[in-house]
């Protein structure tokens, strides 16, 4: 707590950079998407996540998610 409180002083960022999540199961993505949405409330936190969304979109109607694109719009801004 006293590093995070520290690091919230400053106006520095952490860039956290994820390659070939397209290439998880499942599973394993809809966890790491629920961790990188409750990181983002963290300030100075910034995701770069490379991914194949066509792949994404197919793993995460496996899953029972519907409307998969919406739901990545949830969590991630596209630049």
């Amino acid at each position: 707590d006293e590093m995070l409180m520290h690091y919230q002083g400053n106006d520095k960022k952490i860039v956290v950079m994820i390659d070939e999540i397209d290439r998880l199961f499942p599973d394993e993505l809809i966890t790491i998407f629920q961790m990188i949405k409750s990181a983002l409330d963290f300030p100075g936190i910034v995701f770069l996540v490379a991914m194949d969304e066509s792949v994404i979109c197919d793993a995460l109607e496996k899953k029972g998610i519907t409307k998969p694109k919406e739901y990545l719009e949830k969590i991630f801004q596209k630049n």
